[in-house]
């Protein structure tokens, strides 16, 4: 069969995927029914970045790499070729919409004797990143009410345990909400998540605006150089520096394992890829200038609440109990909704990959119950999964960074993948009626979006700090090559048994 009719055929069994009439294929009854409307995708696509809030996270980095024009300058670099990057995933999904997203797009492109391993493969990393980002997300949730309680109780200082236990408490709560009869709360959560996320960082801009005194200068903002990591190289610290920028804007495939439950999912789910990431770097930006501005104690970020600096900088800022609950508040809800979302996510891609047989239990995880057809099966698992994790990474900031920054080179990893064989195989191999054409730009795009994955990951790996030691050594190096072993690993034992990667 030659390799052009290989493709009409595959567009084909896309088309009513993309007309929106959803094909009744999945063990246990049929594929989801349509839970997300075009809203609500966006609701749920910019909560899992939750960039205006999540931004001040990565205040504890800025003191030592780089300092606040670091801060900035880095958001900008970044953010600019994760644009790129964001845009081309976005014509890509438009072309192959499916649940399964870079797990199923590497198999369509692959040639068809190494589709079912690259498939395989992607699918692995895609799980294992949202995996990283579910158990990371209820790690900080848990870190960040316990700091709230810190900071509202001098004297108080909240174990490990405790944060743990906290953590755990949203997992239980989050995978109740994914369960049938309570599942139908999520979409309007998600409807309701850009309204409370714009709400909150808004009411942060501004409060803080008026309050936080005496505020930094433009040129301690936008110039004075802070390197203290044990680098030599201001240059090179700046690249080490590219961490927040690149995970503000990013989760593109998350909207993508929803695509049986989106009506219009070649139309809807590029249109919510590029405008989630549009309102990420917009919001993210003025956060960013504004906690620059306005952080007036910045010593404080060395040992912050609940290891949250966020905390500090609003209560030093705000200077009013009041004011510092409100906003505290509101912030633990929109990290809750993000967290929701990330979970919600990632059940759709485990449930959409069970079906290859690639995963441990499949034959269990791959099934849709109720009359809602939920994959509950899945969900189970996750939480068993969510739980594991999260007791790894209770004591230890390192352990919690390395979480974080594996999921970042694993997501990258997933495109890169995808896009060496979109650039190989020609702009022919993507559907001519996807909603999202780039036309001439899009080979363009695509090498610089592939350049840019390679060179974002490598800097991934550096340790942020000298000289290395257990505390300050980057865990990425390990954990991210781990799965690739593990993933091949299970592979060479169980191959026999997975499905076509078509899926």
């Amino acid at each position: 069969m030659s390799t052009k009719v290989a493709d009409e055929e595959r567009f084909e069994d896309n088309t009513s995927i993309q007309q929106g009439d959803l094909v009744k294929d999945a063990p246990g009854g049929s594929v989801p029914k349509v839970h997300f409307k075009l809203w609500q995708t966006l609701g749920m696509n910019f909560s899992i970045t939750n960039t205006p809030i999540s931004v001040g996270a990565y205040l504890s980095l800025i003191i030592g790499l780089g300092g606040f024009p670091y801060y900035v300058w880095c958001f900008i670099f970044a953010g600019f070729f994760q644009l790129i990057l964001g845009l081309v995933v976005a014509e890509i999904a438009s072309a192959m919409p499916h649940s399964s997203g870079p797990a199923h797009w590497i198999g369509v492109l692959s040639p068809p004797r190494y589709a079912k391993k690259m498939q395989y493969l992607v699918g692995w990393l895609t799980i294992a990143l949202w995996w990283f980002v579910s158990a990371g997300n209820m790690l900080y949730l848990g870190q960040y009410v316990a700091g709230f309680a810190e900071a509202m109780n001098p004297g108080y200082k909240a174990d490990t345990w405790q944060v743990y236990l906290i953590a755990n408490a949203f997992a239980l709560l989050i995978t109740i909400l994914n369960l049938p009869g309570f599942f139908k709360l999520t979409p309007h959560l998600m409807t309701a998540a850009v309204v409370v996320i714009n709400a909150t960082w808004i009411f942060v801009f501004v409060a803080m605006l008026v309050r936080a005194e005496p505020k930094a200068t433009a040129r301690a903002v936008f110039v004075d150089v802070v390197n203290e990591s044990g680098w030599s190289s201001d240059g090179l610290v700046f690249f080490l520096a590219l961490l927040p920028g690149l995970l503000s804007i990013s989760g593109f495939d998350s909207c993508t394992h929803i695509t049986d439950e989106v009506p219009s999912p070649s139309k809807d789910i590029p249109m919510v890829i590029i405008g989630s990431s549009l309102l990420s770097a917009f919001t993210g930006f003025a956060m960013i200038v504004m906690f620059s501005f306005c952080t007036v104690s910045p010593e404080g970020l060395l040992d912050p609440y609940g290891h949250q600096p966020l905390l500090n900088v609003l209560k030093d800022g705000l200077r009013s109990d009041a004011l510092f609950c409100i906003a505290t508040t509101a912030i633990i809800l929109t990290i809750f909704v993000a967290t929701l979302a990330t979970f919600t996510s990632w059940n759709r891609l485990y449930w959409s990959f069970s079906r290859t047989n690639g995963l441990p239990f499949s034959a269990a995880t791959s099934k849709l119950v109720s009359k809602d057809r939920i994959p509950m099966n899945a969900l189970i698992v996750k939480l068993v999964l969510t739980v594991a994790l999260g007791a790894i990474g209770i004591g230890s900031l390192t352990a919690l960074n390395a979480i974080f920054g594996s999921s970042a080179i694993l997501a990258l990893l997933s495109y890169l993948l995808n896009l060496i064989m979109a650039i190989l195989r020609g702009r022919e191999s993507l559907n001519p009626n996807r909603w999202l054409n780039l036309g001439r730009w899009g080979l363009p795009l695509q090498v610089v979006a592939a350049v840019w994955c390679v060179f974002a990951s490598v800097w991934l790996c550096f340790p942020l700090y000298l000289p290395v030691t257990p505390d300050t050594m980057n865990w990425t190096v390990v954990i991210a090559p781990g799965i690739v072993i593990l993933a091949f690993g299970y592979y060479a034992i169980f191959r026999k048994r997975m499905n076509d990667p078509d899926m």
